[in-house]
């Protein structure tokens, strides 16, 4: 692939064929963050979200989730937190790559929200869900204005 040259935009060069191409869209994916990049530096000081590392090498990979893509902690706030972030999740799931992925890791999410939301109390783990305390606010102020 030549990107300099007399032509604007791209050339391919394949088996001694030449393509020139005036949009060229490099579409080549994220690499792998460390959980040092993580923009959120609390979490990781309490604990919440945590290094990924391989056991062989000593490498990081991104941060770890587990299979609902909640951070792999034993404190219970972890169950209120989601990360989808292909940068920090690729490390443990190569395979995770473009919108397929992310319909599917979205679909899990959803679930996981659904759920909660429907959980007497709307609580999971012993941990209260913001969101559901979102639904129930607007559920009491739904039945609040319903009354007058």
């Amino acid at each position: 692939m030549e990107t300099h040259g007399v032509d604007p935009a791209v050339n391919v060069v394949i088996n001694g064929g030449r393509r020139h191409y005036n949009v060229f869209i490099g579409a080549t994916g994220q690499r792998s963050q460390e959980a040092d990049d993580f923009p959120f530096p609390a979490l990781i000081e309490q604990g919440i979200v945590m290094d990924a590392q391989d056991a062989d090498e000593g490498a990081s990979k991104g941060i770890s989730v587990a299979e609902a893509f909640h951070p792999a902690s034993p404190d219970p706030r972890a169950q209120r937190l989601f990360c989808l972030s292909f940068p920090f999740i690729l490390g443990r799931h190569p395979s995770v790559q473009g919108i397929t992925s992310s319909h599917e890791m979205g679909g899990i999410v959803g679930e996981e929200l659904a759920r909660a939301s429907h959980t007497l109390g709307c609580y999971r783990n012993g941990a209260t869900t913001e969101v559901c305390l979102s639904l129930h606010i607007a559920k009491v102020r739904e039945n609040e204005n319903a009354a007058l």
